[in-house]
C-alpha cells in the first residue's frame, strides 16, 4: 500500500513483525511524524474486525501529522503469519496478549502512551485493561462492544461442517445485508465501501476461528478490573454497533466518559481524530 497518498509529507513509516508467545507473528505500522516530539504520548492504535488501513486513512493523516501512531493489526488479519490456524487460539483475551507482548517490543519501557481501538479492537483493550502491567495515560475507544452478535447469514460460516470457502459464497450476501440494514449508503457511501473493502481482502480461515471464539465471549466481568481513564466514542446515527450497548459499559468503569459523534463516518474522519488530540493534550 502507498501510504504516501494519505499520509502529511514527511511521516517516516517503519513495519514491526513481532513474534509472539505462541509462534504467531502480528504486523505493526509504525508512523513516526517528521520532528516528532519524544514527550509525546505514542498512540497505538487497534482497528476492529476485518477493519483495513484503508478504512482509516482520514483518521491517520490527522493524527500522523502530530503524534507517533502504532497501527497494530491483530492476528486475525491477513498480515498476521499463524503456522496452522486451525490449533491456534484466536480469542479476545489471545488477542488482548498480543498487545501485552508487543508493546514489549516495539515500544521502549517508560515511554507515555494512549490506546485507541475501534469496535473488535476496543473490547480487546478493555480486556488488556482488566490485567496490564504496562498502563495507557488514556484509552479511546470507539464503539465497543460487551459482546459479539452474528446475523443467521453467517451461521454456516462459522459452524464446524462448511468450508471456509464458503465465506466467498456468503460475502455477497453480507453486503447486502450491511447495505440494507446497518449502513447509510445514501448519506454515507464512501464509508460503506470502505467496510465492503474490508469484506474482500479478509482471510476467511483466520475471520471463523475468531467468530467462533467472539461467539463467547463477554467483557462485562472484565470492567471492574479496569482503573485507569477510559473515553467511550459513540455515533448517534450508527446502527452498524448498538449505541446503547455501548453506554451500557460506562456504568461498569471507574473512570469513564462519553463522547458522541453525529455518525459512524465522523467516527472514521478527523473530526474523531480531533477529540482525541483535544483530551489527550490535557492530560
Amino acid at each position: 500500500m502507498d501510504f504516501k497518498k494519505f499520509l502529511p509529507n514527511g511521516v517516516e513509516i517503519k513495519e514491526h513483525q513481532p513474534s509472539l508467545s505462541d509462534g504467531v507473528s502480528i504486523k505493526i505500522y509504525d508512523f513516526i511524524p517528521a520532528n516528532c516530539d519524544e514527550k509525546k504520548p505514542v498512540i497505538v492504535f487497534i482497528p476492529g474486525w476485518i477493519s483495513t488501513l484503508l478504512s482509516w486513512d482520514k483518521v491517520l493523516r490527522a493524527l500522523t501529522a502530530h503524534v507517533r501512531v502504532l497501527y497494530l493489526e491483530t492476528r486475525e488479519k491477513p498480515s498476521s503469519y499463524v503456522f496452522n490456524v486451525y490449533k491456534t487460539d484466536f480469542s479476545v483475551e489471545r488477542l488482548a496478549r498480543d498487545v501485552e507482548e508487543s508493546l514489549v517490543q516495539v515500544l521502549k519501557e517508560g515511554t507515555p502512551f494512549a490506546l485507541m481501538g475501534s469496535s473488535l479492537g476496543s473490547t480487546l483493550i478493555l480486556d488488556f485493561l482488566s490485567f496490564a502491567v504496562r498502563k495507557p495515560l488514556c484509552s479511546y475507544l470507539i464503539s465497543p462492544l460487551p459482546s459479539f452478535r452474528f446475523p443467521r447469514i453467517l451461521s454456516f460460516f462459522v459452524i464446524d461442517l462448511a468450508p471456509a470457502s464458503i465465506y466467498f459464497v456468503l460475502k455477497p450476501i453480507v453486503k447486502w445485508y450491511l447495505g440494507k440494514w446497518r449502513l447509510d449508503l445514501e448519506n454515507e457511501r464512501d464509508q460503506a465501501e470502505k467496510y465492503f473493502y474490508s469484506l474482500d481482502t479478509a482471510d476467511p480461515h483466520k475471520l471463523r476461528m475468531n467468530a467462533k471464539c467472539l461467539m463467547k465471549y463477554e467483557v462485562w466481568n472484565k470492567l471492574p478490573s479496569i482503573d485507569t481513564p477510559v473515553v467511550i466514542i459513540g455515533a448517534r446515527s450508527d446502527s452498524l454497533h448498538e449505541v446503547d450497548s455501548v453506554r451500557s459499559i460506562l456504568d461498569g468503569l471507574k473512570d469513564s466518559q462519553y463522547i458522541e459523534c453525529a455518525s459512524n463516518e465522523e467516527t472514521h474522519n478527523e473530526v474523531v481524530a480531533q477529540l482525541i488530540m483535544d483530551h489527550m493534550a490535557k492530560l
